[in-house]
């Protein structure tokens, strides 16, 4: 990711920005959290990755502020998107979900359902 947002940076022109989205690795509700809990706990998926797809905020500050981008913001876009019922066991099914996690949930998936986290948009100017 820091080579990604150091080449950002040179193929930006001075006076341009970069802008970055990405899903949310802290959840904001419990719907959330059920869906990053499903997609990254190793009980729950055939496929666990290491953590959440999504980088943290702070880290991506971090590295757009080491590649030389400035005045820096970051802004939360509330989500709203829930995913309730049959929507809901379909995409656990393409997210690879074990059967056992809609089992064990079929009661809250069915009346709550999932979200999709809040997106996160990342940007930084590069100084002329």
């Amino acid at each position: 990711m820091e080579h990604f947002f150091a080449q950002c940076h040179r193929v930006t022109k001075p006076g341009g920005f970069t802008l970055h989205s990405f899903l949310s690795p802290d959840p904001g509700n419990a719907r959330q959290k059920r869906l990053i809990e499903a997609d990254s706990n190793t009980k729950c998926t055939k496929t666990p990755p290491l953590e959440w797809f999504s980088p943290s905020p702070g880290i991506v500050v971090d590295y757009l502020k080491s590649a030389g981008f400035r005045r820096l913001r970051q802004i939360r876009l509330k989500s709203g998107l829930v995913i309730r019922s049959k929507a809901a066991r379909q995409l656990l099914k393409d997210w690879d979900i074990r059967r056992s996690y809609w089992k064990l949930h079929s009661g809250t998936l069915e009346m709550d359902g999932l979200e999709i986290p809040d997106w996160i948009i990342v940007g930084g100017i590069k100084q002329p």
